[in-house]
Formats: C-alpha cells, sequence, structure tokens
C-alpha cells in the first residue's frame, strides 16, 4: 500500500484554511499545520501541529520536512505584511529538498498586472502597503524556476455555500463572478494532486 499523500498547509485557522483541512483529512491525506497559536486548530487523526511562523524561515522549513504539497492559505494579518515573507520561507524551505513539494499559493486579483481596476480598488480599500506585499509574494511564485507551483488569484470570496464549481482564467478578467470560500478550497484540493495548472504564471478563479 502506497504511503498517503503529506501535506503542510499554511494559514489553517483561516476560513478557507480550515475548509481546505476538512477536505485533506477525509480523503485521508497526512496534513501537516504550521499556526501562530495551536490553540486555535483541534487535534484531529491524520493531523500534526506545528506552532511557528510562516513568516520565519526555520519554522517553515522544519513544518515542510519530506512533505509532498505546500498549500499556503495565508492572507494579511493586522500585525503587518505577511505574504512576502511567506512566500520567501516556502520557496527557500522547498528548493532545499531533493524533490522540491509542489506550492499551492492564494494570491489575489489585480496582483502581477491582472487588473489595473482591481489594483487600484484595492490599495483605496486595504492601502498600499497591503497591496505591494501581496504584489511582490505573487512576483516571488510566478518567477520561481525550480519549485512547482499554483498560483491562484480569487476574484474575490464569499461565504456562500459550495457549488462544487469554479472558472479558471489564465488572463485576468475583471468583471466575473466571485467565488465562495468552499468552492476556492475546493480548487485548492484539487490542485493538489492534478497537475493542470502547475507553472504557467498563475491563473484568475472565479464562481
Amino acid at each position: 500500500m502506497s504511503e498517503p499523500l503529506k501535506i503542510t498547509l499554511l494559514g489553517a485557522t483561516g476560513a478557507v484554511g480550515r475548509l481546505y483541512l476538512d477536505l485533506a483529512l477525509n480523503a485521508g491525506y497526512q496534513v501537516v499545520a504550521l499556526v501562530r497559536d495551536s490553540a486555535k486548530l483541534e487535534q484531529r487523526d491524520g493531523l500534526t501541529i506545528i506552532q511557528g511562523d510562516t513568516k520565519n524561515a526555520d519554522d517553515v522549513a522544519a513544518a515542510t520536512v519530506d512533505v509532498n504539497v505546500i498549500v499556503s492559505c495565508v492572507g494579511e494579518t493586522k500585525e503587518g505584511p505577511v505574504m512576502e515573507l511567506t512566500a520567501r520561507s516556502v520557496l527557500a524551505a522547498a528548493r532545499t529538498q531533493e524533490s522540491p513539494p509542489k506550492t499551492i499559493f492564494i494570491s489575489s486579483l489585480g496582483c502581477g498586472g491582472t487588473s489595473w481596476i482591481v489594483k487600484l480598488l484595492s490599495i483605496l480599500m486595504g492601502g498600499r502597503q497591503v497591496f505591494d506585499d501581496y504584489n511582490k509574494a505573487d512576483a516571488l511564485i510566478s518567477n520561481e524556476q525550480t519549485v512547482p507551483y499554483v498560483l491562484v488569484r480569487p476574484t474575490g470570496l464569499t461565504d456562500e455555500a459550495a457549488t462544487g464549481k469554479y472558472a479558471v482564467y489564465k488572463s485576468g478578467v475583471t468583471f466575473v463572478k466571485r467565488i465562495s470560500r468552499s468552492d476556492m478550497a475546493q480548487f485548492l484540493f484539487d490542485a493538489t494532486t492534478k497537475n493542470d495548472w502547475d507553472g504557467q504564471g498563475g491563473f484568475q478563479l472565479g464562481g
């Protein structure tokens, strides 16, 4: 019998992260969750919880030993920029492994030159520092040459019920339906084992 897939999950206590965690554990995968506060995550079969910081390269390296896939559901927090440092830590950890694990990373529409309208709105609503942090992380992932990656830029996330559907666009399309967090998690789960979206500079995801 083959060994179950082993995944490192960053952002497991967030809305999308928790939904992805449920899908992965229900599928029988082994999940290592790197979280800032281990008390926020309940211990479950197949889950290993490591307390640490995704911005800290040593913490990420310790949580990604011999894994097949790294999934980042990290998003901005009130504590300041986190996206660029997380991307750097993840890529550095993956590159040190003999067979670099696939990295799946959530960015944002507007990054990577995908939509100047969304970029402007993001800066107006969230501030330039937040957008620049996302954009720098997006550039690091999309230009990666060694680590296999999936870079996804959701149009916008909602708390609506899962539909089991999502639409993937190669080029930035501003006016498309937003996607539920449940369907976002489903895409991440599908991308864990499928190679359809590997590399290629990133994709936009809508509902």
